[in-house]
């Protein structure tokens, strides 16, 4: 009897700590807002930039404006509902990149934005996705 209890008892932990991790809570905006995201990978590609190229990013700053680069630098409105943000007026500059895939991230970005992005922040890891596009960012700073 003391096996079959301690079973149950490990069985109901392990149920509790996986609902736990796997929650489809929404993000609250708040926890967006001020911050700064380093793109660390997309689509399961590491991002790599070279030495003299900033790191590509996402900020969300007052009234959920956002902005960020990528190779090119982008900014608009976005709105932010249900746990998706979507931003259809984003403008940005129109460089042709040295990377292949900077100049992929520019255009993806652009994309998910409009469609909308599903968003995600676990241990100041945020990710939004949008179709099969899934682009991983790490909290680096908080935006003045």
């Amino acid at each position: 009897m003391k096996k079959l209890t301690a079973l149950i008892a490990g069985a109901t932990l392990s149920a509790i700590l996986l609902t736990g991790c796997h929650s489809d809570e929404k993000v609250k905006p708040d926890a967006l807002l001020y911050h700064r995201f380093a793109l660390v990978k997309a689509n399961g590609d590491e991002v790599k930039v070279e030495q003299d190229q900033e790191v590509p990013y996402i900020e969300f700053n007052e009234n959920f404006n956002i902005s960020g680069k990528m190779c090119n630098n982008f900014s608009g409105q976005a709105i932010y509902k249900d746990g998706k943000i979507t931003s259809d007026n984003l403008v940005s500059t129109k460089m042709l990149c040295p990377s292949d895939q900077l100049n992929k991230l520019d255009y993806m970005i652009d994309e998910m934005l409009k469609r909308g992005a599903n968003v995600a922040l676990r241990n100041n890891q945020l990710t939004l996705k949008s179709g099969n596009d899934i682009l991983i960012f790490n909290l680096r700073d908080v935006v003045n």
